[in-house]
Parts: structure tokens; sequence; C-alpha cells
């Protein structure tokens, strides 16, 4: 500045130019670079940025990790799992992606006779395919070369596959085709589209009844016609024989470690150590029992659905994740429970004892079938009483006795092959029952989904 001397830079295409000082206020032409006093400098080359840390992940928990460069070729330490990686080289610095509107104009001004519409700039634009990030739905876009190929995510580093795009079903124009405008004198006609329409509505509508499976013919004595046709096909047959190992498995240790939890086999240190070896082998078999239990639950839940829509064999099978089977297990818990307490309780009002375990065992047999049904009529393990099963109940009564004589089978029968076991022969005997019990509670809950089917035909539901 002439005024103040204060220095400052301005490109050369300024040479000539009025320019106010930032100082002073004093305004001036600025100088070209030949004149004395203009010593314009070259700009001093961009520094490379230096990477003094590198990012990586651990090798076995892929937790990501940030050790300095100084760290490379050597082990980090996991914070979360412990482990050891080795850190690898930074990469490369990438260049830098300086847009070109930097340098040149980023703009054109079209005068009105040439200027494009909005339709012609979306035409020449270059036509690319949407591409949603499989891991975390990060919106890329490819071209149609790259169809069939493979983009990187640029937020987790992904690969997702770019796939054909599917070709949009022709919108119908609501306001030309949905309706006529006639004259005056003219009557209303129904108009071609919206008959289309309904046409085509009726045919999806038709073509999704023809593929859902219809409902068989219910037989004439639907609990004893067809009934084992379910339970001796593979799919029941499989999950019978390793549910009978499991229960074999831990009532064997339960009878192992009952007397070896009383401490029976001689010394001081021999009690000590056979509880100790009682309170484990009991814990592990609880364990094996609790979760055999679990799927046992999620087992005869699918087989009473099935059984209810006329299937012999599973449609659906129960999942193999222990954590989906607690809906099943707190279901069949609460009709257990509701449908015992109340000849229990009278059983302790006569007084208690046999009497008890007799009136519960009694109000079971004739109030389970009935609670289990209203709970998956409602959809609730907590519905406990359904009124439109109450109002069918009249309609199967005939079904409803036979099914309670044989739940008193199937009852006496288990009972009866234990009696001898756990009296006569020893208690190592009583794991020997586990397939005869299981098998009479997988025929028990088939009856009761047939039972179920019963209800709904003669219901329309």
């Amino acid at each position: 500045c002439p005024e103040c001397g204060k220095r400052t830079q301005t490109p050369v295409a300024n040479s000539g130019r009025r320019a106010r000082c930032g100082r002073c206020g004093e305004v001036f032409v600025v100088p070209s670079p030949e004149d004395e006093g203009a010593r314009p400098t070259e700009p001093a080359p961009p520094k490379r940025l230096v990477t003094d840390v590198v990012s990586f992940d651990c090798r076995v928990c892929g937790t990501r990790l940030t050790a300095p460069t100084t760290a490379v070729g050597k082990k980090v330490r996991c914070p979360d799992c412990g482990a050891l990686t080795v850190a690898p080289k930074p990469p490369p610095p990438k260049k830098a992606n300086i847009p070109a509107a930097m340098f040149e104009d980023s703009y054109e001004v079209y005068e009105d006779e040439v200027q494009p519409t909005a339709e012609q700039l979306q035409a020449g634009l270059p036509k690319t395919i949407p591409v949603h990030c499989e891991q975390c739905q990060t919106l890329m876009h490819a071209r149609q070369e790259q169809v069939g190929g493979e983009l990187i995510c640029p937020d987790c580093g992904t690969r997702t596959r770019v796939r054909a795009p599917v070709a949009a079903k022709p919108m119908i124009d609501v306001a030309r085709e949905s309706y006529d405008v006639h004259a005056a004198a003219e009557h209303d006609t129904p108009n071609d589209a919206v008959r289309a329409l309904i046409a085509e509505g009726q045919r999806q509508a038709e073509e999704e009844a023809a593929a859902s499976p219809e409902r068989p013919e219910l037989p004439a004595a639907p609990l004893l016609q067809g009934v084992l046709r379910m339970l001796l096909r593979n799919n029941i047959g499989g999950r019978f024989a390793a549910l009978s190992l499991v229960f074999m498995i831990s009532l064997s240790l339960f009878a192992y470690a009952i007397p070896a939890f009383n401490g029976i086999g001689g010394g001081k240190v021999a009690m000590a150590a056979g509880a100790v070896m009682g309170v484990c082998l009991a814990m592990l078999a609880s364990l094996m029992m609790v979760i055999a239990l679990g799927f046992l639950a999620a087992l005869v839940i699918t087989i009473v659905t099935e059984s209810s829509e006329g299937n012999d064999h599973l449609q659906t099978t129960p999942s193999p994740n222990p954590t989906d089977w607690f809906g099943e297990a707190l279901t069949l818990g609460l009709a257990f429970g509701a449908a015992a307490a109340p000849g229990w309780i009278v059983g302790m009002i006569a007084g208690g004892g046999a009497m008890a375990v007799l009136g519960g065992g009694v109000s079971l047999v004739l109030l389970f079938p009935m609670v289990l049904l209203s709970q998956l009529d409602l959809g609730s393990p907590f519905a406990l009483v359904s009124p439109a099963l109450l109002a069918a109940a009249p309609r199967v009564l005939g079904s409803l006795l036979l099914l309670w004589i044989q739940s008193a089978l199937l009852a006496a029968a288990v009972v009866a092959a234990l009696v001898p076991l756990s009296h006569l022969i020893d208690l190592y005997a009583l794991p020997l029952v586990a397939p005869l019990a299981l098998a009479a509670a997988l025929l028990y809950f088939r009856l009761v989904g047939r039972l179920a089917w019963l209800v709904a035909e003669r219901t329309g539901q």
C-alpha cells in the first residue's frame, strides 16, 4: 500500500485494477509484476500429510485399534479381548482430490433461447443404478457396465454385488384413466381402466387362494383315526430320539448325584468329596433338563398347531435358538399351573397330602386341553379362558370325553411303568421310563391338536 506500506498478495490477473487497503482504507491501483515494489512470490507447495498413527482391526474380536507408526511391525494388545495383533504399515497417502471448480469457472449462464429444460438436463446425465450396502445400508451408485460386479462400501468396506435393475411396472395415471367425463345428456359408463384393475385384483386373489394349501377333510373320529401318522414321521422320530437320550442322561446323573450328595461312601473325606461331586452332577443334570424341556415345549406347541390345521407332518420346525423357546415354555407352564390349581386347592381343603395330589391330577386332565387351546386361540399365554372355546365345548363334548379317557390311560401307563422301577428294581433304572413318558407326552399333544381341528371345523374358524 503506498499509504501505510502494508504488503499483500493478489492474483496477477488483478494488475491495473483498483484495490482498497485493508489496514488504512487507501484506494490504489494494483501494480504489474514488472513494476518496482511488486514482488510476487510463488506459492509454497502443499506439505505432504504425515500419518503418525495407523488404524487396524483386532484379529480376534474386530475392535478398531489405533497405534503410532513407531509400533508398525510390533504386537499391539487389544483393550477388549487382550489378543495381540501385529500393527500393519499405514496405507500410502491419497492424492488430494481438488475440484476443477477451484481453478476455472464453475457455472455457465445460458441464454433464454438455448437454456435446456430439466428433462433435457436429466437425460444428459449418465444412467446409474442405486445400490445399498448389505452391511450398513449406505446408498451407492453404479454404472450400467458395473452390473454383475461388486462395489466397495466407502463407510464399512463391505463388498456388495451390483444387480440389474428391475423394470418398473407401468403406473396408471389416475387423473386421466380412472374417470371419464361425459356430456350432460349421456349416462356414465364403467371405465375400462377401473374394470381392468378390478379384474386384476380378482385374478390375484384367485391365484393366492389356489396357491394356499387347503385344510384336509376331517375324519369321522379325529381322535382315533390317523393320530399316529405324524408321530411316525422322520421329522418327529429324530427329535424324539435326541430328547429321549438327553432325558435319560439327565436322570442318570440325578440318580448318581442324589446318593453322592448325601455323602454315602465311607469316611469324612469321602463324604465331602461325594457331596461336592453330587452338587456338580446335579447342576449339570439340571441344565440339561431345562434345555431339553424348553425344546420339548416348542416341539409340542408346534405339534398342536400343525395338527389343528389337519397336517400329518410338521410344515414348520421349532427354532434351534434356545432363547426362542421361552414363550412356548411359559405358555405350557401357565397352562399346567392354571389347570391343576383348582383340584389341588379342593384336595388341600379336603385333607391335603394324597388328596391334593389326586385332586390336582384330575383337574389337570379335565382342564388342561381347554386352557392350552384358549391360550393359542387368543395368542397370549395369560389368556386362560376363551369365550369362543367355551361356546364350542358342547358341540365337541363327546370328543372331549374321549380325550379325557385317553389322557387318563396315558398317565396310568407311565405310572404303571414308573412304580415297579422305583420300588422293586433300583433308582438307576428310572431313566428307562424317559422314552415312554416322552412318547406319551407327544401322543397327548397330538390328540389335543386333533381336538382343536375338530373345534375349528365345527365353529367354521
